[in-house]
């Protein structure tokens, strides 16, 4: 009966192993929990170390390691799954000549069932024991291809994820340059502005291109989801600023501008996809094993502090020779999103019927052209409620402070005499 239960353990450790590389590397939607549960308690770990740890002058955050010890990690439970699951099957017959063969005797156990497991997984091919049936034989053989394997995908896996790891600091250290260290992206508006010219064709170009960049990001943490905890050492190149920036610019464009003086920029199909894809993005992550539940973070800011951050953002607007929203002027519709349950994108079909398109005459209508809001602080308002508390759960799991995500910091410039 014990030999059963350590054979059917063995095998259940090395069908984890297996699954676990597939759904890691091969897979690109599948999360495996074993994989995402062994990054979080070693993500967990590092923060209750950096938590006790006095901050050092040069600078060196503990957090900055957490990729680079995710994957050694994992690479490492790999090998140890398939070696202890093969050590647990050849456990009760390894001291059976009529087995296992050895020049000395072999100790009938786990030390000695183990020492040959890691020696086959290695494949190394010591030759001092020796499979003597076919089944064990076998099992030899699958063992080292399993090994073979784990080596050759674990380098597959490295050329995968360092670049999307590059890509992704490389995005966010650039628009970080556009927005001139301001959270609330105003500067790039206005370097888009130039001198009244450039709105339709440039900016939103750029708007596009952040859009397809951040969607790039997103698929990326589907297929690599250590990359949830790709901490830098400075917020501005996270992407946790990028998901501000990008809601600040969506914010700015859509909700607070005059949607009559400035209609080319405010329906823009380039501005729109960038709030899709925001959503979009914004739904994956919570919807992915390595974030809390938005719900966890309420609606985010009061409506008091909301309803501020709006009158600050028209009045910057105005000051760079924009048009705001006046009383007149009825809002562009909220994106309203459904919610993700963890590890899944499915909704019935009756939740989807309700989110289908108005119509009239029978004519499919695009809601963000052709509905309205009553209210442009109301619309401001839903669209914040709707994205803070994502932010608010991915900032809690990668270690910054959301008000540091969302200050400004200095740009630096030689002016000749002094530096700004």
């Amino acid at each position: 009966m014990i030999d059963m239960l350590l054979v059917g353990l063995g095998a259940l450790l090395i069908a984890a192993g297996v699954f676990d590389i597939v759904a890691t590397v091969l897979h690109p939607e599948v999360e495996s929990q074993v994989s995402s549960r062994f990054q979080q308690g070693i993500w967990w770990a590092l923060r209750g170390i950096h938590a006790l740890t006095p901050r050092r002058p040069d600078g060196f955050n503990l957090l900055t390691w957490g990729v680079p010890l995710m994957v050694a990690g994992l690479i490492a439970l790999w090998l140890a799954l398939f070696t202890v699951g093969f050590a647990l099957i050849y456990t009760p017959w390894i001291g059976n000549g009529a087995y296992f063969s050895s020049s000395t005797a072999i100790s009938p156990t786990f030390s000695s069932a183990l020492y040959f497991s890691g020696v086959t997984t290695a494949t190394l091919g010591y030759g001092d024991i020796l499979p003597v049936v076919p089944v064990f034989r076998g099992l030899a053989v699958l063992q080292a291809l399993l090994g073979t394997i784990t080596v050759a995908f674990s380098v597959s896996y490295l050329l995968a994820l360092y670049p999307a790891l590059t890509r992704r600091r490389q995005v966010a250290t650039a628009l970080d340059a556009e927005v001139a260290g301001q959270a609330s992206a105003l500067p790039m508006l206005r370097r888009y502005l130039g001198n009244g010219v450039g709105w339709d064709n440039q900016l939103t170009k750029r708007l596009r291109e952040l859009a397809l960049e951040l969607l790039a990001i997103t698929e990326s943490h589907e297929q690599h989801a250590v990359l949830y905890y790709a901490h830098t050492r400075r917020v501005q190149h996270s992407l946790l600023r990028l998901l501000v920036i990008a809601r600040n610019l969506v914010a700015a464009l859509r909700y607070t501008l005059s949607p009559d003086q400035h209609r080319a920029l405010v329906f823009h199909p380039d501005l729109i996809a960038l709030e899709q894809s925001l959503h979009y993005s914004l739904r994956r992550f919570s919807g992915s094993l390595h974030l809390p539940s938005p719900q966890a973070h309420g609606d985010g800011q009061s409506r008091n502090s909301l309803e501020r951050e709006f009158a600050t953002q028209q009045a910057a607007l105005q000051q760079i020779g924009l048009n705001v929203h006046v009383a007149s002027e009825r809002a562009v519709p909220v994106l309203v999103e459904s919610r993700i349950e963890h590890g899944s994108d499915d909704e019935p079909p009756q939740q989807r019927q309700a989110h289908s398109v108005a119509s009239s005459n029978g004519q499919a209508l695009d809601p963000a052209n052709d509905l309205r809001s009553a209210s442009a602080l109301e619309a401001y308002i839903t669209f914040r409620r709707q994205v803070d508390p994502h932010i608010a759960a991915y900032a809690h799991v990668i270690g910054y402070k959301l008000e540091d995500a969302n200050a400004d910091y200095d740009s630096i410039w030689w002016t000749g005499d002094r530096e700004l």
